[in-house]
């Protein structure tokens, strides 16, 4: 190896971090020994370069904390407050007032915090001052207000209580139920939820005054104090049936009237009255029944309207209708029966039921003659004419029935101008007298 081929001398780091000069001829530095060397230096250096890397990282993510702290207007972890200092204010305010609040020494460059009701706000306050005041919204929402005021190097925190202001027109009463019966022990209930002019429910305590005036003319006013936001009174009845008006006025403030009826009671006895028209039965005739007026112990009229229960026991059997009442009195119809008997009526209205009302209806029919002819083995019934009370023929379509005496036989005749037609053919051999009957009249013929 020549001289230009020597090697220059190499640094060589220890693992300690020391440097060293090795001499290059040196026969421990072979060329496998010279690898051996790099890769030394390599793993010497690897823990200066991780530690490096360590404190880049750690220094990166506490400046990015710190910038997205100063983004969302957060305070700097890094410069927290040293020392607080007053903010000196009223205890309350009314709803809508401006809450003025004075630093006990000059503040520079702060940013205010409010949080109450309505959630929280914050705003940025420069320059240099010694009062902060609070106004607008925040105010208006009564409850519990609170104020925080930062600056670099100090914090200062006050409180309020806002209370609502007095109460505005537009007050309107509930009541219900909306009817009750007018005998001085039913009654409804009035609320009232009564307002300042930022919709504030007025403070417990306050008084309401609710003013009826009743169908008969009188004016009661009731006082109750508010109780968990409302006002709650019993309006009782009179004893006069009609409207009664309600208002609430809370120290001059009111609202919208509202109406709630006073009703009659159950009536104190249901008369029926007797029909004056004659009772014939003929099947057709509907027979108008009323009551008396219906009036409760305070002679008030029962409502239109007002529902009752007939119950009819008759010849034809059992059976129930309704009725209501028009004028204070309960008005129906019933249909005569076909045959001659008696048909008892009962009312009953608001659970009160009369006595009982028995209409007798008498035969309608006067005349009923039956003519047989015989011709062979045939036999021909002629039915007529049928003749009413009045003398005239029954209504077309009544009908005659033929009735075998001790015999199945039975059959239905079709009455047309007062005469009917039957014919029998063959007769039965065994069938001796027929029963015809037409509206409870009956005739009976025998067979030739």
């Amino acid at each position: 190896m020549s001289e230009d081929d020597v090697p220059e001398p190499m640094d060589v780091s220890e693992p300690d971090g020391s440097t060293v000069v090795a001499d290059p001829t040196d026969p421990a530095l072979a060329p496998a020994s010279r690898e051996t060397v790099g890769w030394r230096r390599l793993v010497a250096t690897r823990p200066r370069r991780l530690l490096l890397v360590a404190v880049a990282v750690v220094a990166f993510v506490a400046v990015g904390s710190l910038a997205i702290g100063v983004l969302r207007g957060e305070p700097s972890v890094w410069t927290a407050p040293t020392e607080t200092f007053d903010l000196d204010g009223p205890e309350t305010i009314g709803a809508g007032d401006a809450w003025n609040l004075v630093v006990d020494r000059p503040v520079t460059d702060a940013t205010l915090t409010v949080t109450g009701p309505t959630g929280s706000t914050t705003v940025e306050l420069a320059g240099t001052f010694d009062d902060v005041t609070v106004d607008g919204y925040p105010t208006e929402q009564s409850g519990h207000l609170t104020a925080i005021v930062r600056t670099a190097d100090g914090v200062g925190t006050a409180s309020v209580t806002i209370e609502p202001g007095e109460a505005v027109d537009g007050i309107t009463p509930l009541a219900g139920p909306r009817s009750m019966t007018a005998d001085r022990e039913h009654w409804t209930m009035v609320t009232a939820f009564a307002r300042d002019r930022f919709g504030n429910a007025v403070t417990d305590g306050t008084i309401v005054e609710v003013i009826a005036r009743h169908p008969d003319g009188s004016v009661e006013s009731i006082e109750a104090p508010v109780q968990h936001l409302l006002a709650a009174v019993r309006v009782f009845s009179e004893t006069l049936a009609g409207r009664t008006t309600l208002r609430v006025d809370v120290d001059g403030a009111t609202g919208d009237e509202v109406e709630v009826l006073e009703v009659p009671g159950p009536p104190i006895s249901v008369d029926l009255l007797e029909p004056t028209m004659p009772l014939r039965a003929d099947g057709r005739q509907l027979v108008e029944i009323r009551s008396d007026v219906l009036v409760d112990q305070f002679g008030n009229e029962l409502l239109d309207g007002t529902v009752g229960v007939v119950q009819l026991f008759g010849p034809s059997g059992r059976g129930t209708l309704r009725t209501v009442t028009i004028d204070g009195r309960a008005e129906f119809v019933v249909e005569a029966p076909s045959t001659p008997g008696s048909l008892s009526l009962e009312l009953t209205v608001d659970g009160v039921r009369s006595d009982s009302l028995v209409l007798n209806f008498g035969a309608d029919v006067t005349a009923l003659p039956v003519e047989v002819d015989r011709t062979g083995d045939a036999v021909m019934l002629t039915i007529g004419p049928v003749l009413t009370e009045l003398g005239g023929f029954v209504p077309d379509g009544t009908i005659a029935r033929i009735l075998g005496v001790d015999h199945e036989l039975e059959l239905d005749v079709v009455i047309a101008d007062g005469m009917g037609v039957a014919l029998l053919d063959p007769v039965p051999d065994d069938l001796v007298a027929v029963d015809v009957s037409v509206l409870g009249a009956r005739e009976r013929v025998e067979i030739p």
